[in-house]
């Protein structure tokens, strides 16, 4: 008589085929998201230059600024569901902004939040004084 087979024998090769077929999908759909952990992900893994999102369970929780120069950035650790940052220079649409990013606002003709002035904007009563960095001339 044959070898009767277990029942959980063949569970290694089902297992394999499941994580495969995982892994094949996530690369045919160019999925930029971070699995952290069960059932939480993180769509930028926790860079405060880049704005975005958690999903825990049914929940999403944006990214957002806190302040001008404090970007909150949701993501998952353990218990931990967000983090603080101080930006070196704003925070803005829920991200830090680096030097080269800040400075492409300076003479948009808006004043940003984080601007003293804006020497393209013509409703700035100090437009004579603002400085080509967006900070009034001393």
């Amino acid at each position: 008589m044959g070898k009767k087979l277990d029942r959980y024998e063949n569970y290694p090769v089902i297992i394999l085929l499941i994580i495969g077929v995982a892994i094949v999908f996530s690369i045919s759909t160019g999925s930029s998201e971070v699995q952290l952990s069960g059932n939480c992900v993180d769509s930028d893994g926790k860079d405060f230059f880049t704005s975005g999102n958690m999903r825990l369970g049914f929940d999403t929780y944006e990214d957002s600024c806190k302040n001008f120069v404090t970007a909150i950035d949701y993501y998952c650790y353990g218990t931990t569901l967000y983090a603080t940052e101080t930006c070196p220079y704003t925070c803005l649409d829920g991200r830090c902004l680096t030097l080269e990013q800040a400075e492409t606002y300076c003479g948009n003709g808006v004043t940003e939040h984080f601007e003293e002035c804006d020497y393209m904007n013509q409703d700035d009563a100090a437009a004579k004084i603002c400085g080509s960095n967006c900070r009034f001339s001393s």
